[in-house]
């Protein structure tokens, strides 16, 4: 009976330590107690919506110098990268392209997992069929874009 307990004690501390192990390697994991800021963002969409909609909150939300990549629309591999400049930056319009197909979705790590500090808006069928993406992060307690890249070339 008593080595019963002992054993019984045993795994529960062991149970313990892994929990608490896990949380010190594994911060960000939904459910860890220590979530990543991101977790408490404002829903990203009625961000987007904004985004949209508003310049000043645009220019405010974008890390500026801004990558731009221009993508080869026959072989992806090709690609042209340049620094936009707040003083260059022209207003996009990403809901106005409507009947475009727009999609959102988590940028991923290395491993599979989903980064859910960022996002990805791909937006498909502008005009002639073009294609741009663009990546978002939240970063101080807000969402900012990152990266623009046009597949329209």
């Amino acid at each position: 009976m008593k080595k019963n307990l002992q054993l019984i004690i045993t795994a529960v501390v062991f149970l313990l330590f892994g929990l608490f192990l896990s949380n010190i390697l594994f911060p960000g994991k939904p459910g860890s107690g220590k979530e990543l800021p991101c977790h408490t963002a404002s829903p990203f969409k009625a961000f987007l919506h904004e985004f949209n909609d508003d310049l000043m909150f645009q220019q405010n939300h974008t890390y500026f110098p801004l990558l731009y990549v221009a993508r080869d629309l026959e072989d992806d591999e090709k690609a042209s990268s340049y620094l936009i400049e707040r003083s260059q930056w022209v207003p996009l319009s990403v809901f106005d392209t409507l009947p475009a197909v727009i999609q959102i979705e988590y940028d991923t790590f290395s491993s599979g997992e989903p980064d859910f500090c960022t996002r990805k808006v791909t937006v498909e069928g502008i005009q002639h069929g073009q294609k741009m993406v663009l990546r978002f992060i939240f970063s101080d307690g807000m969402w900012m874009l990152e990266t623009f890249e046009d597949h329209s070339f």
